[in-house]
């Protein structure tokens, strides 16, 4: 290859330099490490390369030196063919998981409410944004708990004040309410199950097979 010549796979610059090729790109690949044992092979126009060196640029970019493989009796711990699919797959999968952290980030700040959803939802969370329904369903029952001394403490202030009979028997169905799912859902949450019911779903009969099999 001529010295110096300089092409694109995706995003990335890929420069000559002798036997060795510099590419540099904006992405941080855990595959293109340094080592010395089981290492990654790296194909590029049918010639096959281990990365000697990783360097992180100025600005947040990557630069990866690869050298030639020329032991062939070392056998490659994993087999990468570096092409223009491969960077956009990257790629891609960078902008999925960038997606995913957002969201998550989001979701972070109302967590205490995912412990009130079905289980096949906190299931489904847990699989894409790693929220443990064990853990989401704990904050909800301490945010029942607060209800609870909250309805509890109007209730008693309602009667007090002469609110009307209508109004005190709605805040003591709610408050019942509460209370009884914060008490039946506390044993499945204690004992760290998957399958974490939600908001009065340990009612439904067959709430957990239907979690288990979505």
């Amino acid at each position: 290859m001529p010295e110096g010549r300089t092409e694109t796979v995706g995003r990335d610059a890929v420069r000559f330099r002798g036997s060795a090729l510099v590419v540099d790109s904006a992405a941080d690949m855990p595959d293109w490490e340094f080592r010395d044992y089981r290492r990654t092979a790296v194909l590029f126009r049918d010639l096959r390369y281990f990365v000697a060196e990783k360097r992180l640029l100025p600005g947040g970019s990557y630069r990866y030196v690869l050298e030639p493989w020329e032991d062939a009796a070392d056998l490659p711990g994993r087999t990468i063919t570096y092409d223009d699919g491969y960077a956009a797959a990257r790629d891609a999968a960078a902008r999925d998981g960038a997606r995913r952290d957002r969201a998550s980030a989001a979701l972070f700040f109302v967590s205490p409410l995912l412990g009130l959803l079905p289980a096949r939802a906190k299931l489904a969370l847990n699989d894409r944004y790693g929220f443990d329904p064990p853990t989401v369903t704990g904050q909800s029952l301490s945010l029942e708990r607060i209800v609870f001394y909250c309805l509890a403490a109007f209730i008693m202030m309602g009667g007090i004040a002469g609110l009307p009979g209508a109004w005190l028997a709605g805040l003591m169905v709610l408050a019942v309410a509460v209370l009884v799912d914060m008490i039946m859902r506390t044993g499945p949450a204690e004992g760290g199950e998957q399958e974490q019911p939600g908001f009065w779903e340990w009612a439904l009969p067959g709430w957990k097979r239907r979690a288990q099999s979505r």
